[in-house]
């Protein structure tokens, strides 16, 4: 939509004034904010919950349900200015599969959990086909990927630090990241071209998490990740042809 990752929004306490009486006003982790203009690469590495509404306003709110559907999200989603800061419930395989279509470039595979079943003899009975299907442009999910990898970037620190950086010295490779949190829930999803794994951490009744809950999630998925990988060969992606980096002033 002509956005980069230097387009900037005002990051400051703000009131959304949707209609004759309905005002929303969301707020930043710990209400805090920049209180001055942030880019796109800040806006992700800081979980900027203004910046997020307002690109979610700027671009329609059809845009991201329907970006959400692309992706593999099958839960009905409203058009709603809450929708980018999580306010519907979508389960845990419906998110990670979203994320591992980021991780494949922008080819959707439908999740499975049985590859075969053969019988005693060894006559396959089932074998799942894998179905993919191009949905996002390489080009801007290349931009996105790498963006998120500003998540854990000690060159991001600014007024905030970035929401991952607690786990930067854990981490040997380079990995898409996102983490959300709420009163009941912490999360943490993260990929790149071999694996993507997502970890939740949150009580069955629930019960409010503690400040000590919510140090898990990250240690065990920075700790599963880099497991996984330690003797396996991965790189980044390459940048394609026509994705230009350009130096600018933060």
């Amino acid at each position: 939509n002509g956005f980069t990752a230097s387009t900037s929004f005002l990051s400051q306490e703000t009131s959304f004034t949707l209609g004759v009486n309905n005002v929303y006003k969301p707020k930043n982790y710990n209400n805090l904010y920049a209180n001055k203009n942030i880019s796109m690469a800040s806006a992700i590495a800081f979980s900027d919950n203004i910046y997020a509404v307002k690109t979610h306003l700027f671009l329609g709110e059809n845009n991201l349900v329907d970006i959400a559907k692309r992706v593999g999200i099958k839960t009905k989603l409203e058009e709603i200015a809450s929708l980018p800061l999580g306010t519907v419930e979508l389960s845990h395989l419906e998110i990670a599969n979203a994320y591992a279509t980021l991780a494949s470039g922008g080819v959707k595979h439908e999740p499975f959990f049985i590859r075969k079943v053969t019988d005693i003899a060894g006559n396959i009975i089932y074998e799942h086909k894998d179905t993919s299907e191009v949905v996002l442009n390489k080009n801007t999910t290349y931009i996105l990927n790498d963006l998120l990898k500003g998540t854990y970037d000690y060159n991001m620190i600014d007024y905030a630090y970035p929401t991952n950086i607690s786990i930067a010295s854990m981490l040997t490779k380079d990995y898409g990241i996102k983490s959300g949190s709420t009163d009941t829930d912490n999360w943490i999803v993260g990929f790149n071209e071999k694996v993507t794994t997502l970890i939740w951490i949150g009580y069955d009744d629930n019960k409010i998490l503690s400040n000590n809950d919510f140090k898990y999630s990250k240690k065990i998925w920075a700790t599963v990740m880099e497991n996984y990988l330690k003797d396996k060969d991965v790189k980044w992606y390459d940048i394609p042809s026509n994705v230009v980096g350009v130096i600018v002033d933060p």
